[in-house]
């Protein structure tokens, strides 16, 4: 199946290779080092490298304790797909199928409190921590499990996703006349709705003009019009400073965190 982004657009893999493991801990090592390898021809730093091997080393001791429960049960195929967007971590097993719902969506969130977490779902909680987006399917009595990041990149996109069931637009990269239209868009589908609340995602926004501005302020005002809002997280300080500067901190609700904004339009 082509790979497709967040909001369901087809991407085409420039790069993929895959190969199987035997289902035994001691060659996770060797699944770590076959990503981790493609990972660094991708352009991803050591950091973010260490990320993905880590998350599929979590995703796969998964497979062994939970899926085949125990070694040498079965294999692990693990293949890395690499497109002009993001690079992806798809790992196939045969082993019994698991509540995705409850390991991908009930787990604390990231900025959750720590005492939240429960120690026996810190695998998943990584995964999910370290990964752009994890996706779980059941297809043809095999288990598979994607592992996105998005590529180290100049150019701006805005990515939809939900949280809590609450619509989120995070912006990547120049929030400035080149993006606009393309996040005017998106809000103003989001906003269409009968009682619109929307979150959105400024951690990766590294530049905001008026143009930028202008946008956001008027998916706020139609979202209010209808009974619902606009609210903001994760700003920076340069991108605060802007905001501040023409007084739309007053106006908007920002929050630090994506736990304390659900909290609060979830009241």
């Amino acid at each position: 199946m082509p790979p497709t982004d967040l909001n369901g657009h087809q991407l085409a893999t420039e790069m993929k290779q895959s190969a199987n493991f035997m289902g035994r801990y001691d060659q996770i090592r060797e699944i770590g080092r076959f990503v981790t390898q493609a990972a660094v021809a991708a352009g991803f730093d050591e950091r973010t490298c260490y990320h993905l091997e880590l998350a599929c080393d979590e995703a796969c001791t998964n497979v062994i304790e939970h899926g085949y429960k125990g070694e040498d049960k079965g294999e692990i195929s693990v293949e890395w797909q690499h497109n002009q967007r993001d690079f992806r971590i798809v790992i196939e097993d045969s082993g019994a199928a698991f509540d995705a719902q409850h390991a991908l969506v009930a787990l604390p969130a990231a900025d959750s409190a720590h005492s939240e977490v429960k120690v026996g779902g810190l695998g998943m909680h990584f995964m999910r921590t370290l990964m752009d987006d994890v996706r779980y399917e059941r297809i043809a009595n095999k288990n598979r499990v994607t592992l996105m990041k998005w590529l180290p990149s100049d150019k701006s996109i805005v990515v939809r996703e939900t949280l809590d069931e609450i619509p989120m637009v995070r912006v990547f990269g120049r929030l400035d006349t080149t993006l606009t239209d393309e996040l005017e868009a998106v809000l103003n589908e989001l906003v269409s709705a009968e009682k619109p609340h929307i979150i959105v995602d400024l951690a990766e926004t590294t530049y905001c003009n008026s143009a930028g501005l202008r946008t956001l302020v008027t998916a706020w005002r139609h979202a209010h019009q209808k009974g619902g809002d606009v609210v903001l997280v994760n700003l920076n300080e340069r991108v605060q400073e802007i905001f501040a500067m023409v007084g739309f901190d007053k106006i908007f609700r920002i929050f630090n965190s994506r736990a304390e904004a659900v909290a609060f339009l979830q009241q």
